[in-house]
This record gives C-alpha cells, sequence and structure tokens, in this order.
C-alpha cells in the first residue's frame, strides 16, 4: 500500500473552540446530527482541507489575537495508524472535540493522539501570548495514549495586548475607513509586526488577506467593484461561508459588541451545511450577484446586516 505522505495543519485554536458550537448548532437545526457533523470535521481534517475550520469562523477572532497550534497527521499505511499531534497553546478546545468525538465515535480512525507543547523561540512566542501561559498544560508534556486525555475546558481565555485596541471605536473606524492598513500590515511578502509588537505568522497573513477584502466588499467605500470582488474573493478563498461570518464580524463590531452564542451557532450550521458543496454554493453566490439584484450590490453590501440577511438566504436556499 503507497505511504501517504503527512499533512501538516495550521489551526488557529479559538475556531478550535467554534468547532463545538458547528456541531451544537447543526443538531439544533435538524441539519444534520452531532456524529455526522463530527465525522464531516475530521473527514475534512484527515484530507488535510483546514479551509473550514481556518476560514469559517477565523472572522470572529482574529482581530483579538490568538493561540497558534498545528495539527499534524502523520499517515503511515493507513488511517489506522494515524498519530494525530498537536502543537501549540490552548489546547483544551482540541481535546475537547477530540473527546467528544471519540465518545460519539469509538471506532475513531486514529491509532494515538500525541500532545506536546513546544516553545521553538520562547521569547518569541511569550511575545506573542503576551508574556501569559496556560496553566493547564506544563511545558514540554508529552502524552501518548489511545484515546486523548481529558482537561478542563478554559472558560477564561487569554487576551492578549491587541484585545485593547479592538475594543476601542476609533480602531474600527480607523480599519473600515481604509484598506490601505490592512494591506500595510498584513504583507504577505513578509513578517510585519502590529503597533503593539504582535507577530502575525505567514498563514493567519493569508486569511486575514481574504478578511481584508471581504471588507472591502462589505463597506460602503468599496464603490461599483463589490459584486465583481465578491465573486473573485469567493473563487479565491474557496470558503463562501467566510463572507457570511465578516458581515456577522462587522455587524457586531459596528454595535462594538460581542456576538452571542446562539447567533454563532446559528450561522456556524449555515456554514457547515453549505461547505459539504462548495460548488453549489458559489454557483448560488454567482446567481446572487449576476441577476437583477446586482444593480443593487452596493447598497446591500454596505449595510453589514442587509449583506448578513441577503447570504444567509441564498446559503439556507442552496444548502
Amino acid at each position: 500500500m503507497a505511504i501517504l505522505r503527512p499533512v501538516r495543519i495550521f489551526l488557529d485554536t479559538r475556531d478550535a473552540i467554534e468547532l463545538s458550537h458547528l456541531v451544537n448548532g447543526a443538531a439544533k437545526s435538524g441539519a444534520m446530527p452531532k456524529s455526522q457533523a463530527y465525522q464531516q470535521i475530521l473527514r475534512w481534517i484527515c484530507r488535510g482541507d483546514c479551509s473550514l475550520i481556518v476560514g469559517t469562523l477565523q472572522m470572529y477572532e482574529w482581530m483579538k489575537g490568538s493561540d497558534s497550534a498545528a495539527l499534524e497527521i502523520a499517515s503511515v499505511y493507513d488511517l489506522s495508524k494515524t498519530v494525530l499531534r498537536v502543537e501549540g497553546d490552548g489546547l483544551c478546545p482540541v481535546i475537547e472535540v477530540l473527546n467528544e468525538a471519540k465518545r460519539l465515535m469509538p471506532d475513531l480512525p486514529f491509532s494515538a493522539f500525541e500532545i506536546l507543547r513546544p516553545f521553538s523561540a520562547p521569547e518569541e512566542y511569550l511575545r506573542f501570548l503576551g508574556n501569559e501561559v496556560f496553566e493547564h498544560l506544563p511545558l514540554g508534556k508529552r502524552v501518548r495514549m489511545k484515546t486523548p486525555p481529558v482537561f478542563p475546558r478554559v472558560s477564561d481565555r487569554v487576551r492578549h495586548n491587541i484585545n485593547t485596541k479592538t475594543n476601542s471605536p476609533d480602531w474600527w473606524r480607523d480599519m473600515q475607513g481604509t484598506s490601505e492598513i490592512f494591506r500595510s500590515t498584513f504583507s504577505l511578502t513578509r513578517p510585519r509586526l502590529l503597533n503593539n509588537g504582535l507577530t502575525i505568522d505567514a498563514a493567519a497573513r493569508g486569511w486575514l488577506r481574504h478578511g481584508m477584502k471581504m471588507i472591502d466588499v462589505l463597506t460602503p467605500h468599496c464603490g461599483s467593484k463589490a459584486a465583481d470582488d465578491f465573486v473573485r474573493v469567493c473563487d479565491f478563498a474557496r470558503c463562501p461561508s467566510v463572507t457570511l461570518h465578516t458581515a456577522v464580524m462587522l455587524k457586531y463590531a459596528r454595535a462594538n459588541t460581542e456576538p452571542k452564542r446562539n447567533d454563532r451557532e446559528d450561522f456556524a450550521w449555515l456554514a457547515l451545511v453549505a461547505y459539504s458543496d462548495v460548488a453549489l454554493i458559489e454557483s448560488r453566490m454567482r446567481e446572487f450577484i449576476t441577476s437583477a439584484e446586482r444593480q443593487r450590490a452596493d447598497s446591500v453590501f454596505s449595510d453589514p446586516v442587509l449583506a448578513c440577511r441577503a447570504i444567509e438566504t441564498r446559503l439556507t436556499t442552496a444548502a
């Protein structure tokens, strides 16, 4: 049997927290049972497709900073010999999802879980974390077992320095007022620092670029290019649900409030169902912006609430 190449997935562990929202929302809506939702998520992970996990819910959390983690799946001959390696901080949500998945599906195709927390560049990592560290997983601890360990959920997440910036209405007005801030800060050509010294790695910058583009589309100053940019970003990112969540993010950002749990679940299940058939969703999106409504595209996308409703309608219809 051919040897499968190892797959390395960079995952924002704050998104892993939201995996529970995906699953709960799917079950609550009746779209699919929890076990099926977990199977779908794990299937994406196994084939190295992290677009859903990173793209769908990152738009809620990127402005607050994030805990960087990597999931490495080293498939040797078949999935029964697969070792899932989780590296980084904030592992509780990842492990929590795996625990629940294992409970619902005892025959999960993983032979072992290896959990470790390396610091390849301690001073850099500590600066990224704002000089705060998690207490629930000591440095250098390595666990290898048949099922993942059970750690208590961390209710009070570490908030990075950037969080103080995102709570400022002035910060939001600056970000929405000019996309040049995004382009200069999150350039893909070289590592850059935010004004508070927060390092953004290449993977995060890539997704932030999508976020920057979608904010261009969803804000009033984007002008007549809104519809064309909308299609191009959907094609490029291959994750139309990013649009939906960007609209939700902007809606709450304008009001300077946090999205409620139920709101996250409601929108998350739409994205989970929608992502099952990307081609269908993209087709529906194109119909939306190439129809008679194209004439109203700028006015629709200028209001996050209207955009949210419009996109939700298309996703629901397509799903």
